[in-house]
Order: C-alpha cells, then structure tokens, then sequence
C-alpha cells in the first residue's frame, strides 16, 4: 500500500425500506519505516536582518534502519543541511534561507532521498515570506495624516 494518507469512501447498498444506500467515508494515514516531523514546514515571516533555521527530524521505526543519500531545496535561495544524529537510526535537515537571498516569497520542497524501497524520496513541502516594512508600502486609498 502507498504511504501518505488515504481518503475514500465505502457505498454500502441494502434492501432497507428507507435507507438503500450508505456511504462510509474513510480517512487514515498509512505511515512508513521512516516518521518525519514536520510533514510541512512553515518558515513563518523572515527577517532579512536575522537568520531563520528550521529542522526537520527523520527517525527510524522500531527494529529499522535506513540511510539518507541526499537532500535538496526545489527553491535555489533555500539550502537544506543534513546532519546525522545516529547513523541509521536519525538525521536531522537544517532549512534556512542563503545569505543575501532576495525573493520576497519563499515555497518549495526539500526532497530527500533515502535507501528504503517504500520511501525512496520524502517531499517535505516549505513557504515563508519576508517582513515587509509597511511604511514603505503605501497603499492606493490610504489617509494622510
């Protein structure tokens, strides 16, 4: 079965006077060898003057192990480190924006490829946006003091 998260329906008919059909909605998450956290990750409001570090946290399932190969950011002003915590077991995935970035919108995904044949590449999808400073930002329609 496909990791990720399942929602489908279930259409029971029966010979009910009233009742001739009854839907069941079924939702679930079917989860993997590898748990990771956060599945999406927000990079709130950045401020250019301050540098923003997230991390996402890839753990291995009681009794397995796995490697990861490689990790990368679909947005080029975004960098992704791996650092290992516990070799097969934990790695930890530092995101932050690179140095003189100049996007004001940040969205993407940090692709992570690992050796498990069920989760051979994780999608962690990411946005932010940088504080903007209002004052500089006037608006058609706005009232003068």
């Amino acid at each position: 079965m496909k990791i990720g998260n399942i929602r489908e329906k279930i259409i029971i008919h029966t010979d009910h006077k009233k009742i001739k059909k009854l839907t069941v909605y079924v939702n679930g998450e079917v989860r993997g060898d590898i748990r990771v956290k956060p599945t999406y990750l927000s990079l709130g409001v950045l401020n250019k003057n301050k540098t923003t570090v997230k991390t996402i946290n890839l753990d291995a399932e009681k009794n397995t192990s796995f490697k990861v190969l490689d990790v990368v950011s679909t947005e080029p002003e975004i960098k992704a480190e791996l650092e290992t915590v516990k070799e097969g077991e934990s790695y930890r995935i530092k995101v932050f924006p690179v140095e003189g970035y100049t996007q004001d919108l940040l969205k993407g995904e940090i692709l992570i490829k690992t050796d498990n044949k069920d989760q051979e590449e994780i999608k962690v999808k990411f946005f932010g946006r940088v504080k903007t400073d209002i004052s500089k930002n006037k608006q058609a329609g706005s009232v003068k003091k």
